[in-house]
């Protein structure tokens, strides 16, 4: 693979990230809470909510989150390239999902100012 394959994959994954993305965050609704808090968008857990990629699931997540938890996942896929200089012309990937469960245990179990995170990682890398 040749520099100007590679510097056009990477454009590609770059043009292709800020238009999925760009138009994501141009749709995303409002709640009338909008502040300079970023958790603002967690608020929102009325019937037309659109702040999860899966829903509700029938008003479950909704149950969980007004009972203190909240669930959670992300997955990253980070790609890099050597596109000129150097012994070798190349590009590398790594993956990583992660999944968790955030407690309030205040609401949960009435523990003043206690809280949890539980946080599961898996990651993937060529070696």
């Amino acid at each position: 693979m040749d520099r100007f394959s590679v510097s056009r994959a990477l454009l590609g994954c770059v043009v292709l990230s800020v238009g999925i993305f760009g138009e994501a965050m141009a749709a995303e609704p409002t709640n009338g809470n909008e502040s300079d808090d970023a958790s603002y968008s967690l608020l929102d857990i009325g019937p037309n909510s659109l702040s999860t990629m899966t829903g509700e699931w029938g008003g479950a997540r909704t149950y969980l989150r007004r009972k203190g938890g909240e669930l959670g996942a992300s997955w990253t896929n980070e790609t890099a390239g050597n596109v000129s200089g150097g012994k070798r012309r190349t590009a590398a990937q790594t993956n990583q999902i992660t999944s968790g469960l955030d407690v309030n245990a205040e609401k949960l179990l009435h523990w003043k100012g206690a809280s949890f995170n539980f946080t599961f990682t898996w990651r993937s890398a060529p070696i």
